[in-house]
């Protein structure tokens, strides 16, 4: 799965695309949004994993800079005391920008820093999201080694359409608690990304199907057009509804037509794009 991975972004790398790497925890390592480091097999797990990487990237030709500390760019702030405010991740993202100018693929091993300059273990999670918003990418992928959220009946979810499946995942039982809150910070991701961008969870063994196909064994979230009611034809651009239909169903309505439906409609939904 390493290779295969490191292979997908050697491609990318190649095709001047620029991925920038977070490694993470083991899932059930990843108990909550900071730790401090005070167990040593925390940050020597990532380091190994972080130079396994670098190492296969490597064999692909692949061009790599491996940060097995980020203190010099993450740093946590913490939330006043008393305050019900969560904890929040700044990245100072000129480091990064430069290891991408310079056509590198940065691995960042998410070690960052408190205010008092302690060294913590931040959850990855957390820390690609904070990289996310700072960056603006296209295309956000968290990937582990068993593909997509599952449902009750252990079928992959292939597509969420945010906010609209939102309630119902969330009260969802069969979901574990790291896939709740990935699912929490997706949401709230997404909606301070651009209009286009989207964020899968899949197999890291699959990351180029996920990319450039429509065969991944992953999970797409996407914030959907948000969908409005009306109850009448006032503020409708009617000239542009009629386009719409007449293209769709490659026939003209009857000129009259928009005429007949008063006192007739009982609603109208329209979705903004």
């Amino acid at each position: 799965m390493v290779q295969s991975l490191a292979f997908g972004l050697s491609f990318l790398q190649r095709m001047d695309m620029k991925p920038v790497v977070v490694m993470g925890c083991f899932d059930n390592q990843e108990s909550g949004p900071v730790e401090a480091v005070t167990r040593p097999w925390c940050t020597k797990g990532l380091v190994e994993r972080c130079q396994q990487l670098t190492e296969a990237l490597q064999q692909h030709s692949a061009t790599v800079l491996p940060f097995f500390s980020a203190e010099s760019f993450l740093q946590l702030h913490e939330a006043p005391q008393g305050s019900s405010a969560p904890h929040s991740i700044v990245v100072d993202i000129s480091l990064l920008q430069w290891s991408l100018d310079c056509g590198t693929i940065p691995l960042v091993c998410p070690v960052g820093r408190d205010g008092r300059g302690c060294s913590l273990v931040l959850d990855p999670t957390e820390v690609t999201a904070a990289i996310s918003r700072a960056l603006q990418p296209l295309k956000v992928i968290f990937l582990n080694n068993s593909g997509g959220l599952r449902s009750e009946k252990h079928k992959v979810l292939d597509m969420v359409s945010l906010p609209a499946d939102l309630p119902g995942l969330s009260g969802a039982e069969w979901l574990s608690p790291v896939e709740h809150r990935r699912l929490t910070t997706i949401a709230r991701l997404l909606n301070q990304l651009p209009t286009e961008s989207s964020a899968v969870i899949t197999s890291a063994d699959t990351l180029l199907t996920e990319l450039f196909s429509h065969r991944g064994s992953g999970t797409l979230f996407k914030n959907g057009d948000p969908i409005h009611r009306y109850n009448s034809l006032d503020g409708i651009d009617v000239e542009r509804l009629l386009a719409l239909i007449n293209k769709s169903f490659d026939k003209t309505l009857r000129q009259d037509y928009i005429d007949s439906l008063k006192g007739r409609m009982h609603c109208l939904y329209l979705s903004e794009g």
